[in-house]
């Protein structure tokens, strides 16, 4: 259990827990089906702990993922300290994530095979997740800004998320994770998109230089994409 006051204990309850194997595809060989599963728990203001829930089982247009990797976000530790009413426990944490699909909602698999020929998701299939999910209805998602929608989820925060050894995520969130990313890499592609996206913001301006100010994980991810998608060089 963690209590406030000692947020460096979160990370720490990540590395030693063991939420999630180090292999996944060899745990699903040798692990029973089970009915419950572990998580790391905000179960109350102020404390968070490793507790036994139960084990989702996929809705239609979802798949079942087991967890390979989650980060740690600083919303998250913001929220836990001050109370954040945007994380209300009991809730599972977690936005930053990849995993493999263990198994398939309703109209999943045909769906996508006939969207991404030759390319669907089928379990065992290693994954990337969105941490958001949108309604894809709405005038913003119809334009391609899904990332603005107004009926959004967010994956630990109106939606279980993945300090969880399984989660629910919908197919249309998920993205390939290629073979040559180790999990602790490809947690890290939502924040890397923040980098991506100000890149991209920034482009037209066609900067030869440029100042990120704050240098935690968002700013340096804004760094690296500054240099390796417009060319701008790096600091000494």
């Amino acid at each position: 259990m963690v209590r406030s006051g000692g947020l460096r204990d979160i990370s720490r309850y990540l590395a030693t827990s063991h939420l999630a194997p180090a292999d996944p595809f060899a745990a699903a060989s040798i692990r029973p089906q089970s009915t419950a599963m572990k998580t790391l728990l905000y179960s109350a203001w102020d404390r968070i702990e490793v507790a036994d829930r139960p084990r989702p089982s996929p809705e239609a247009g979802e798949v079942l993922l087991r967890v390979a990797a989650c980060g740690l976000c600083g919303s998250e530790l913001e929220a836990f300290k001050n109370h954040s009413p945007r994380r209300t426990p009991p809730l599972v944490l977690g936005h930053e994530f990849c995993g493999v699909i263990e198994g398939l909602g309703e109209g999943v698999g045909l769906r996508h095979a006939q969207s991404s020929p030759g390319d669907g998701l089928r379990p065992g299939r290693k994954v990337v997740s969105n941490s958001l999910v949108p309604c894809n209805q709405c005038v913003r998602c119809r334009r391609g800004d899904t990332h603005l929608c107004g009926k959004r989820q967010i994956f630990g925060m109106n939606r279980q998320g993945a300090f969880a050894e399984f989660v629910n995520v919908p197919a249309d969130c998920l993205i390939p994770w290629p073979d040559n990313l180790p999990a602790e890499a490809a947690c890290l592609a939502e924040p890397l998109a923040n980098g991506v996206h100000v890149a991209e913001l920034v482009a037209p301006l066609k900067p030869k230089t440029v100042l990120v100010i704050g240098a935690g994980p968002i700013g340096l991810m804004c760094q690296q994409a500054m240099q390796a998608m417009l060319g701008v060089p790096g600091g000494d």
